[in-house]
């Protein structure tokens, strides 16, 4: 069908080449006539005035120009039906194209199947034929189960060891948190002890000072010890806090490491953690 369709293509593009080619024939047949008659009234006597000799001039103009139009017209039509075929031919080769490369494919397909089905058939006998020469259908079969139990044994060992490094992961991040908080605690710590030391070391004046200034720095000073006392106070609180903390992670690791369950997502610090840790240390 694709040969027929291209041979038809090739006579109509010769056929249209042949036309034009007589198209170009008659239009020089024309021009020389033309010429011809101009040297034949070149020799006739002068028989027209200038203004008929103008007319006639103007009018076989026309005539050349109309004929010429003509033919440019007839050779657009024939260049648009040409493109037209041309785009229509493109069309049926691109659909043909596309239904062979399907037909191609499902063919592919259907042989790749077959190849498969007669590959699991294959193996279908071989593996009757090995187990009736090793033993039977039970001897087949606790084979089977043997790598069953080894596969979920394999399965086991790296759930345990998957757990592990889980378990050290979250230990690793929980302490390096843990670290973090007391080494900004112990900063705080150190800053309220230097203020309050500092408030403690300031001179207190003269000997000879008022009342009011003794009281005043006897104040200062129940104060200060206040605020020394009450700083320690919550870095035992927060101390405690945090001891119970990892308390409750090693418990939880532990039963991480011993619980059948599928593992679940890493333990951080919660929000309410930090918020009394904070809360604590401000």
């Amino acid at each position: 069908m694709l040969e027929d369709k291209t041979s038809a293509h090739e006579r109509f593009r010769a056929e249209t080449e042949q036309q034009l080619r007589l198209w170009a024939q008659q239009l020089a047949a024309e021009l020389k006539h033309l010429h011809l008659l101009v040297e034949h009234n070149r020799d006739l006597p002068q028989s027209f005035t200038v203004a008929e000799a103008v007319a006639h001039l103007r009018t076989t103009r026309e005539q050349l120009q109309h004929f010429v139009r003509r033919l440019h017209q007839q050779l657009d039509s024939q260049k648009q039906m040409n493109e037209q075929l041309r785009k229509e031919k493109e069309q049926e080769l691109r659909v043909q194209r596309q239904q062979l490369r399907a037909e191609k494919d499902q063919a592919l397909n259907s042989m790749r199947r077959q190849l498969i089905r007669e590959h699991v058939e294959e193996l279908s006998c071989l593996k009757w034929a090995h187990v009736s020469e090793t033993g039977g259908v039970a001897a087949c079969l606790r084979r089977q189960l043997q790598d069953k139990d080894l596969e979920l044994r394999q399965v086991q060992r790296s759930m345990a060891e998957w757990r592990r490094r889980t378990a050290a992961r979250l230990a690793s991040q929980f302490e390096h948190q843990l670290t973090a908080e007391l080494e900004r605690c112990k900063v705080a710590l150190m800053r309220s002890r230097r203020a309050s030391k500092t408030l403690e070391a300031r001179p207190r004046g003269g000997t000879h000072s008022s009342k009011e200034t003794v009281c005043s720095h006897r104040i200062h000073a129940v104060n200060s010890a206040a605020a020394h006392i009450s700083t320690d106070v919550v870095s035992l609180k927060l101390l405690r806090h945090l001891q119970g903390k990892v308390k409750q992670l090693r418990v939880e690791t532990q039963a991480f490491l011993w619980s059948p369950n599928p593992p679940d997502p890493p333990v951080a610090l919660s929000g309410e953690d930090v918020a009394e840790i904070k809360r604590q240390t401000s």
